[in-house]
């Protein structure tokens, strides 16, 4: 029986694309005359740099430029998905995309082409006599939900669960009947002491293809899109019963420790290692499962199958996961005989020069080389069935890093003139007269006598201070444009609704009304930007100033360990995140640790659990700059009057009270400085709890950066993305006036 593959449309989709309908405005010039002029042109794709698209794009480009001399194929390639989306975003919003960009289907794709933006791919096939080459579950992948298509699809792959044989035979299971016998089975694999299924819990989609497959099987394909428009619901019986069996899995384990904060790679290398029994993906991982490189007695006991039926099911066993990928779309205002010509060309000798590279090409007429050509998957079979069918589409929601400039702050102080003691060494002479100077300074001052006049030559000799401002200006035009505009223009949009694309609609407050009473995920996401600023002052400011207090104790060494402290906060943000990421894994250092330490009842999955994560994100961000508010409070330190600690201590104080009473109130306006900046930035911390779990699992360690930026380029709600903005620019502002007004002393200017 020929089997027939449905592309499965997966509860990630649910919010993001409720908002469709109505028919897309299409471009009707499909076939534009004119002479064909050879130019550049552009394609913003998210594909991976060595992949066969890219690799096979650029030989067919190189053909068409021999033929056509003065023309180039421009990739402008971003992988990662999360960064991809805010480019593409942001030139969409600007109207400055190029020929040719990827997409998915999606609602803000859905509204690009209602304008007009992406030309009408449907036609455009039509027109060049290739539809009927395609597969139709690669075209359906592509379509929006009113059935237009704007993408052009370059891939067409199957999921499986892929699975070890090995491992199946040491729990003594077979592949699972129904998804009922799932959870059963991964006990038995986890009483095996095996993990029974890798998976990539920091993207979305993965595990909500699982949500997804028990409304497929129980009701269809149909039931998933009444679900996306409303007219069905979780708490129908098809949607417990998915719930329910959630629930089973969880309990059972089945799924990796912490692969909430785990990624594809890690998911990937998991099962490719022989320690996982079960990995859910699709065809385009054959090339890591199949390589010479992997260990032999892994590869050879890879196996698949597909999605279970079972009793029940209202579809047939030979129906499961198909996709095709993100397409391509075409910009229609820069659409002209030449990107028709080089589409035309390309899309005629794409299929088969994809098919060469053993994958199934998404137009059904080429065919992948035999298996006996290519590297085996299993001793039976190394090539999925081809498909055909329905489409139920699988897309997740994407996961990107802002970059953050420190601030400096400068004092200037007034020295009055001394005499200073007979030195027993010129050296010691100079440090000794200065220290003079400066506690004659601050006494007088503090007895209430006036301050010294300063006498002498001008600070800058022969200057006005009209050459002075014009020296300020630069700096002050650079703030203004770099700081105060966009907070300006922020605040301008958070009085409307806008989607990056559309006419913006002007709605007063009532982004603030929403925020301040109607979204429970903005107050979840402040109180946690608490907890978060209350740990990085504790290890930032605490730990600063007790490793500078014993820094200026250290007879030797200081050099060294000033080096070793500040060079967490020159390396890069990434890195880090990725170091903590290895520390707080199940089998990571932190628990390694604990266990060597005789804590096992400690040890956990640090960045999954709901009750450590917060702090598990936090600790890397108060590591990070501790180093360099020691090295600033360290400064201060050595500029306190030695003299003063010394007749402190003749009059029998002790150590804390010369730093509670001399050092402290010394270099008080110094610490107001760094707590401004400590807080300043903990309350704008975005880049590492991004990248560490995306304020998951859940929301437990969201933030109010993170969220505004998921707001953004998440949900492409500008208007209300802007207004948390404009609520954490107050936050900050509130702050620094709590600390100075808090720290300073009685009589302080």
């Amino acid at each position: 029986m020929k089997t027939r593959a449905v592309a499965l449309t997966t509860a990630a989709a649910l919010a993001l694309t409720a908002c469709g309908g109505g028919a897309p405005v299409k471009s009707t010039d499909i076939d534009p005359r004119g002479e064909i002029k050879p130019r550049e042109i552009s394609w913003l794709l998210s594909r991976p740099a060595d992949g066969a698209v890219i690799t096979i794009m650029e030989k067919i480009a190189a053909d068409y430029a021999a033929a056509h001399p003065g023309f180039k194929l421009n990739l402008i390639t971003t992988p990662d998905r999360p960064s991809y989306i805010q480019k593409y975003e942001t030139l969409a919003a600007a109207k400055k995309l190029p020929e040719l960009f990827d997409t998915d289907a999606t609602p803000f794709a859905q509204k690009l082409a209602k304008q007009g933006t992406m030309v009408d791919v449907d036609a455009l096939l039509k027109s060049i006599g290739v539809y009927d080459k395609y597969r139709p579950a690669a075209l359906d992948y592509q379509r929006f939900d009113d059935g237009s298509l704007h993408m052009i699809p370059f891939q067409y792959e199957l999921e499986f669960f892929w699975y070890n044989k090995d491992l199946f035979a040491k729990a003594g299971i077979a592949p699972p009947a129904s998804l009922d016998e799932i959870p059963a089975l991964c006990k038995r694999l986890r009483d095996k002491g095996i993990t029974p299924i890798a998976i990539d819990g920091l993207d979305q989609w993965p595990l909500e293809r699982y949500i997804a497959y028990q409304p497929f099987r129980l009701a269809g394909p149909e039931y998933v899109q009444k679900l996306k428009k409303g007219e069905a619901a979780f708490s129908d019986p098809v949607g417990q019963k998915t719930v329910a069996w959630m629930a089973e899995l969880g309990s059972a384990g089945c799924f990796q420790e912490g692969f909430s904060a785990q990624g594809y790679s890690d998911a990937q290398n998991l099962f490719t290692t022989g320690r996982a029994a079960m990995y859910n993906i699709g065809t385009w991982e054959l090339g890591s499962l199949a390589t010479e490189k992997l260990d032999a007695s892994v590869r050879d006991a890879v196996d698949y199958f597909t999605l279970p039926a079972g009793p029940g099911s209202v579809t047939a066993a030979n129906e499961y996961v198909v996709s095709s990928g993100i397409g391509m779309a075409v910009n229609a205002s820069t659409y002209d005989p030449l990107v028709r010509d080089f589409l035309e060309f390309a899309l005629a000798r794409y299929p088969a020069e994809y098919a060469a590279t053993g994958a199934l090409s998404p137009p059904s007429t080429s065919r992948p080389p035999s298996p006996r050509a290519r590297p085996r998957c299993t001793a039976r079979r190394s090539t999925p069935p081809v498909t055909s069918g329905r489409t139920w589409r699988c897309r997740g929601t994407p996961s990107s890093t802002r970059r953050r400039t420190r601030g400096s702050s400068r004092s200037w102080c007034c020295w009055s003139r001394a005499t200073p003691r007979p030195p027993s060494s010129p050296r010691r002479s100079t440090r000794r007269s200065r220290r003079t100077r400066r506690s004659s300074s601050s006494s007088s001052q503090r007895r209430g006598a006036p301050r010294p006049r300063l006498e002498g030559p001008p600070m800058i000799p022969g200057r006005s201070r009209l050459s002075v401002l014009v020296f300020l200006i630069p700096p002050l035009l650079l703030y203004g444009v770099a700081v105060l505009a966009p907070i300006l223009q922020s605040l301008f949009l958070s009085f409307f609704s806008w989607d990056g694309i559309s006419a913006m609609e002007f709605v007063g407050l009532d982004n603030y009304a929403r925020m301040l009473t109607g979204d429970s995920v903005f107050w979840t996401a402040f109180g946690n930007a608490l907890v978060y600023l209350a740990v990085c002052l504790v290890l930032q400011l605490g730990g600063a100033l007790l490793v500078a207090s014993l820094l200026t104790a250290l007879p030797r060494g200081r050099e060294f360990v000033k080096t070793l402290y500040l060079l967490p906060a020159v390396i890069s943000t990434v890195a880090i995140a990725f170091l903590f990421q290895r520390i707080y894994a199940p089998e990571g250092l932190l628990n390694r640790l604990l266990g060597w330490l005789g804590l096992d009842g400690v040890q956990r999955s640090w960045l999954s659990d709901t009750d450590t994560v917060l702090a598990a994100v936090s600790a890397p961000e108060g590591w990070r700059f501790a180093g360099l508010y020691m090295l600033i409070i360290y400064a201060a330190l050595l500029a306190v009057p030695r003299e003063l600690e010394e007749a402190a201590r003749l009059d029998g104080a002790s150590r804390w009270q010369v730093f509670t009473k001399i050092r402290f109130p010394y270099i008080r306006p110094v610490w107001i400085t760094t707590t401004i900046m400590a807080t300043t930035y903990a309350l704008r911390g975005f880049d590492i709890p991004y990248l560490l779990t995306n304020g998951g699992p859940g929301q437990s360690s969201e933030l109010l950066t993170t969220y505004m930026y998921k707001t953004a380029f998440t949900s492409t709600d500008f208007g209300y993305a802007s207004t948390i903005s404009v609520f954490i620019v107050v936050q900050c502002l509130v702050a620094v006036w709590l600390i100075v007004r808090l720290l300073k002393r009685k009589g302080d200017a």
